[in-house]
């Protein structure tokens, strides 16, 4: 803080912001702290700095806007941070916040997780307070809201999952690959290829995972393999098709039958569940797997899915939310 009025003095005009990332300190220190500092430092100097508690997962422009800064001044300011530090820059993602608070009540409501608050909302998809009252306004016909301002849905809400479809087909959230004939491996081939990267944020969807969560899924061997990348901030340097398999090339979204589909997950929380099999891989949520079977056109096994985890048949539905 002494680091920054010395630079405030230098720059008569200018403001100041320090960012206390996953701070130790509790905010009452902080404060405390602050007060000190106005008995040696010069009141205009501390009149221009400001200063937040950001968590490592929390979007700096959503920090920057909450703390009172103006549209210009974040823009500003992520970009100097992307220069500065990469990867603490703002996140970039191409999904609004409706789609990603839709993606959490769904998978809570399919794996009976119960009520949920509104700050675990904002935890578990990296927003802040006034995009997620937004989203869940949006999303209100589909909600029920008990007394202690818990909330979950009412049911499953197939005209929201008809819209998200639809989102999802239009911005082409997928990247899909092939291999030329004869020289691609088999999906089986390539999920044991990826059980020995042992490559963090990645996780198993599609078919393999709709059968990790209902074995009894009727589904005859896996028509290719789909993944999901955990990409909080919004991008992914990963070369995870080329680590799996050389021979695979990009292939365009329409493709009818890809080898492997890797599907972005932005929200700041994974969802992923543990293999529990000491392989170090990861299973998919239960609605990036929806989506993963929507996109084969496995319509009926979409379904079957759904009424496995209502009835409370699949693994990891704690309970019938019905």
């Amino acid at each position: 803080m002494l680091e920054l009025t010395y630079k405030l003095s230098e720059c008569q005009g200018c403001r100041g912001f320090l960012a206390l990332v996953d701070c130790r300190l509790s905010q009452e220190r902080v404060d405390r702290e602050v007060e000190q500092a106005r008995s040696v430092l010069r009141p205009d100097l501390l009149n221009r700095l400001q200063v937040f508690f950001l968590s490592a997962e929390q979007d700096i422009g959503e920090a920057l806007r909450s703390a009172g800064l103006g549209e210009q001044e974040v823009e500003r300011l992520e970009e100097a941070l992307s220069r500065i530090s990469p990867g603490r820059a703002s996140r970039r993602i191409p999904r609004a916040a409706q789609d990603l608070v839709f993606e959490y009540l769904l998978n809570a409501y399919l794996l009976g997780k119960g009520p949920l608050t509104t700050e675990s909302v904002m935890r578990a998809t990296g927003y802040s307070y006034p995009p997620v009252a937004k989203a869940l306004e949006l999303l209100d016909p589909f909600v029920t809201r008990h007394s202690d301002r818990r909330l979950e849905l009412a049911c499953f809400p197939y005209k929201e999952w008809r819209r998200y479809l639809g989102v999802y087909e239009r911005g082409r959230f997928a990247d899909k690959f092939e291999a030329p004939a004869g020289m691609a491996r088999s999906p089986d081939q390539l999920l044991s290829r990826l059980s020995k990267l042992q490559q963090p944020g990645v996780a198993i969807s599609g078919a393999h995972a709709a059968r990790h969560y209902f074995p009894d899924l009727d589904l005859v061997g896996a028509p290719r393999l789909d993944l999901c990348l955990h990409m909080p901030r919004g991008y992914s340097e990963s070369r995870l098709p080329a680590r799996l398999d050389p021979a695979l090339e990009s292939a365009d979204f329409d493709s009818g039958n890809p080898a492997l589909v890797i599907w972005p997950v932005y929200r700041a929380v994974s969802m992923f569940d543990a293999d529990g099999e000491d392989r170090g891989l990861e299973w998919a949520d239960p609605v990036s797997c929806l989506l993963a079977l929507h996109d084969a056109r496995l319509e009926a096994q979409v379904q079957e899915l759904v009424d496995a985890f209502e009835s409370g048949r699949a693994r990891g539905a704690t309970a019938d939310p019905a």
